[in-house]
């Protein structure tokens, strides 16, 4: 009986055992299955976080404390991956473009010196082009150095002339042309002018019989006006009398300065050269006269004012082309134990040229053969050798740019 008791318990140990076996197998066969194809993909269900494995078609179900539940989980499909998004492509930087070339037309303007100029008005001179482009040209001007008024705008070109009034006696004044097209506004140099000083008239006299007749002595515009000099005018009428008359001038109207004097009998135009003067400086003159052993007499004083100082632009170096001959140093040709003959190609190129060649023994150069003036294929003999040696030799030429040489050559003599 004992013995049957035994077999039963360990029959039922047995099962047991197997039991126990069969249930930790399939826990961790059912994780492995797991992680390997949905990566433990949960699933909730009444509050509990299930496994799930899959055998032979059968679901097995596990809770949490690692037990079959006996309830059917829901299938869950695995989640796709993001697809990565692609990278954006750079694009490409654009490229700087160069700034366009636009070329700025000037006009000309060259302002020149004021023509007829009396106490209270003057004309203002210039020569404009407009190179082709609509332009409006004006004058500036004003009083000193002041540049504050205008004349009213043209458009012609070429030489012109404007009139300007309402200028003050014995007045300096600053004036200039000026210029504005689609490229701008442009300026021509400035220059001056002093207005004429009022003379006051002299008083009427009594007819004079014609031996009472005074000389009469008017002075005109200066003219040819420098920087440095003018020439000053004015006209003479003795009335059949011996006069001496000069010119008194000076940068003021004191006119210490004087010409040289020069005798008149008739009626006739004078003018004197003055020199030693300021650039830009108003400088006043007059005629003056005297009758031998007897009066003086004087014209109105007038005025005017010097150029500008003028610097030359620095002028480029002349462009000298060197006008160099062709000198071609050929082979030595017939060259015998005591002789050579040595050959050349040789142009001048135009230019009146002194050819001829050089040759000595071993480097040295030190003898040359008779000049010549052919040019082309050139083969002159030199003689005098010696056997079994070495000469150099090259051909060389002279014009009025210099001396040239032709390459360096070698030849042994015959033994």
């Amino acid at each position: 009986m004992k013995l049957k008791k035994y077999k039963r318990i360990a029959k039922w140990a047995l099962v047991a055992l197997l039991v126990i076996g069969i249930l930790v197998f399939l826990r961790f066969y059912s994780f492995e299955i797991t992680s390997k194809s949905s990566r433990n993909s949960e699933v909730k269900e009444s509050g509990e976080v299930l496994k799930t494995s899959e055998r032979d078609g059968v679901f097995i179900f596990i809770n949490c404390c690692g037990h079959p539940c006996g309830q059917k989980a829901k299938t869950v499909e695995p989640q796709p991956k993001p697809q990565a998004q692609p990278k954006a492509q750079p694009q490409p930087k654009p490229q700087p473009q160069p700034d366009p070339v636009i070329t700025t037309i000037k006009p000309v303007l060259e302002t020149k010196n004021a023509l007829s100029v009396t106490t209270n008005s003057a004309q203002l001179s210039a020569n404009v082009q407009n190179k082709g482009e609509p332009t409006a040209f004006w004058f500036e001007w004003g009083e000193g150095t002041s540049l504050d008024r205008k004349t009213n705008e043209f458009s012609e070109s070429g030489s012109i002339v404007k009139s300007i009034s309402g200028l003050k006696p014995a007045t300096k004044y600053s004036f200039r042309v000026a210029a504005r097209n689609k490229f701008g506004t442009f300026y021509g140099e400035t220059r001056t002018l002093v207005t004429d000083i009022i003379v006051e008239p002299e008083k009427e006299k009594a007819p004079a019989t014609s031996y009472e007749l005074s000389p009469i002595l008017r002075t005109d515009n200066a003219s040819r006006i420098e920087e440095s000099y003018a020439y000053l005018n004015g006209m003479v009428d003795p009335k059949d009398k011996r006069l001496d008359y000069w010119f008194e001038w000076g940068p003021t109207r004191s006119l210490k300065n004087t010409t040289n004097e020069s005798l008149v009998t008739s009626s006739q135009s004078v003018s004197a050269r003055i020199t030693g003067l300021s650039a830009e400086t108003v400088y006043y003159f007059r005629l003056a006269g005297r009758e031998r052993g007897g009066d003086y007499y004087y014209g109105e004083i007038r005025s005017f004012v010097t150029d500008a100082s003028y610097q030359p632009s620095p002028q480029p170096d002349p462009v000298v082309t060197t006008v160099e001959p062709v000198l071609e140093t050929k082979n030595v040709i017939s060259v015998t134990a005591s002789s050579a003959q040595l050959a050349a190609n040789v142009q001048n190129n135009g230019e009146s040229t002194d050819v001829w060649f050089e040759w000595g023994e071993g480097t040295s150069l030190d003898r040359k053969t008779n000049e010549f003036s052919e040019s082309g294929s050139i083969v002159k003999s030199i003689s005098g050798l010696k056997p079994a040696t070495k000469y150099s030799f090259r051909v060389a030429a002279r014009n009025k740019f210099g001396t040239f040489y032709g390459e360096t050559r070698s030849l042994v003599t015959d033994f």
